[in-house]
């Protein structure tokens, strides 16, 4: 790898230009606080940066693709949703410049080198549906981490257990058998995962990941997505289950098949756009692998199941042209004027990184380097 003196100066290095502009606007719910530099590359011939990764967070960066093509015409990603694994797997066989994942790359083995470089870009949530006939509406069932976990490894099965029906004493819950539903792998699983390990202890001892080792439950179902995870819940008396929290839904206070989750500080809190921001203003620096923790933390309004999206890089691009526009590419995506303005990300169901999280990832940026 080399030295990030002189992967800062790629950009200069291949004729290209770097325009600098400040943050415009006050920071909102969706936008980091902070002002910072929009940077614009112009390489001295057309760059396609290939991009494969999260089918979650497709949307989103086939947007950001756009509007950056527009302040650069030559420069061109290329976006595909292949998922969060798949995109991790392409970079590390030199096979992508770029991928965004919904999980930053696992530690590497000890004494091996990085596979590549994780670097947060945004934030995003899970929320926990049910399907509980006779909860009155307007009432949102709380529920804990703990109590997630004994849910998803068997040991809670019915929604009038003793240990749901001493936090929720102003609904009459009915003996319905709890019908788990859990998805495969991808962000939604990582995050829920996450989540569990943080608030649950012992109970939980499956880990996290992309993917995780469902047990074999009675009647537990299995879905391939949010979207299939929503429709079976919609339609399956007593089921449970989660998915990323969809844009609609931090616009308002939530709807009657949402839970309420116990936070760091033991708040009942809804998946709102605040309660969003809130948790990411309260996280800490990324680790020295770039991840960073948006689980039960110490927030009194923050929202703890949450996580971030990854830009994940290749220590080394093919050749200074390409790293160049993959590190002007990601400091637009972190720019409030840019990729994480309001306009950009309120559509996507990302929330944009404090200023003190969207700093650290730039520093992480110059560690990608230009193979001559």
């Amino acid at each position: 790898m080399k030295i990030a003196s002189r992967n800062a100066m790629v950009a200069l290095a291949v004729g290209g230009s770097i325009v600098l502009g400040g943050c415009g606007g006050p920071a909102g719910p969706g936008s980091a606080g902070g002002s910072t530099t929009t940077t614009v590359f112009t390489p001295t011939s057309p760059v396609v940066v290939s991009e494969s990764g999260s089918s979650v967070a497709y949307g989103a960066v086939s947007g950001w693709a756009s509007h950056f093509h527009a302040l650069n015409p030559k420069i061109t990603l290329s976006t595909k949703a292949s998922g969060s694994a798949a995109g991790m797997a392409l970079v590390q066989a030199a096979k992508a410049d770029l991928a965004v994942s919904g999980a930053p790359l696992p530690p590497p083995a000890q004494g091996a080198q990085p596979g590549g470089v994780s670097i947060p870009l945004a934030a995003t949530a899970v929320q926990v549906d049910y399907n509980v006939p006779g909860v009155p509406t307007g009432v949102h069932l709380k529920l804990t981490g703990p109590i997630l976990a004994d849910i998803f490894v068997g040991n809670i099965t019915y929604w009038d257990s003793p240990a749901i029906k001493a936090i929720n004493p102003q609904v009459a819950l009915p003996h319905l058998r709890i019908v788990p539903i859990h998805q495969g792998a991808g962000a939604a699983t990582f995050i829920f995962t996450n989540f569990l390990s943080a608030a649950a202890g012992a109970t939980w001892n499956l880990g996290y990941n992309l993917s995780a080792p469902w047990p074999a439950l009675p009647g537990a179902l299995s879905a391939l997505s949010d979207t299939s995870a929503a429709t079976q819940c919609a339609t399956t008396k007593g089921c449970l289950t989660y998915q990323l929290v969809p844009p609609s839904s931090q616009s308002h206070t939530g709807h009657p098949e949402v839970a309420t989750i116990a936070n760091g500080n033991g708040n009942y809190v809804l998946p709102t756009a605040v309660a969003l921001r809130a948790e990411v203003d309260a996280a800490g620096s990324p680790s020295s692998t770039g991840a960073v923790s948006l689980a039960m933390l110490s927030s009194a309004a923050g929202y703890p199941i949450e996580g971030c999206i990854y830009a994940i890089l290749p220590t080394a691009e093919p050749s200074p042209a390409e790293a160049g526009a993959v590190s002007a590419f990601v400091n637009w995506a972190l720019d409030p004027a840019g990729g994480s303005s309001r306009s950009e990300l309120s559509h996507t169901g990302l929330v944009a990184l404090s200023g003190k999280l969207a700093k650290a990832s730039r520093g992480m940026v110059v560690k990608v380097s230009g193979q001559a």
